[in-house]
């Protein structure tokens, strides 16, 4: 199951480690499911993480944000950054877009709502045979995938 996790997730899953987003870094850790990631991605959730007002409120060191992108590269099918149409509203969304297609991802895993609920982007995936799942959904996925 080739999956395309939006930055939020990730973020939300650092941030709030007893937070719904959490569970997905421990199917990560435990290979229930690939990542399939690029460059842009990576950067976007270390520039995130590393941003002082994030890194002093919720007490985020160099080392536990070292651990988490360390986790997700070891774990990650590698792409380059795929090239980007305007699909989504809002136009930072459209690197998920673009690289759940590239890869042939089966799902992208999101908590935005732009990506959703948009029939649009609904549409525009479903013809390359991916499906937009919030984290709940991807969740029991995994669970009645195993």
């Amino acid at each position: 199951m080739r999956v395309v996790v939006d930055t939020n997730v990730w973020l939300l899953a650092v941030l709030a480690p007893d937070g719904f987003c959490a569970p997905l870094l421990d199917r990560l850790r435990e290979d229930d499911f690939q990542i399939v990631a690029c460059p842009a991605m990576l950067r976007e959730l270390t520039v995130v993480l590393h941003r002082p007002r994030i890194a002093q409120k919720y007490r985020l060191t160099p080392s536990t944000i070292a651990r988490v992108v360390v986790l997700l590269l070891s774990r990650a099918e590698s792409m380059p950054d795929p090239p980007i149409l305007a699909v989504s509203r809002d136009p930072r969304d459209d690197v998920f877009v673009a690289a759940a297609v590239a890869s042939k991802a089966d799902y992208l895993v999101t908590r935005d709502d732009d990506l959703k609920r948009d029939s649009g982007v609904q549409v525009y995936l479903s013809r390359f045979g991916v499906q937009v799942q919030s984290v709940r959904e991807f969740l029991k996925t995994l669970d009645s995938a195993l």
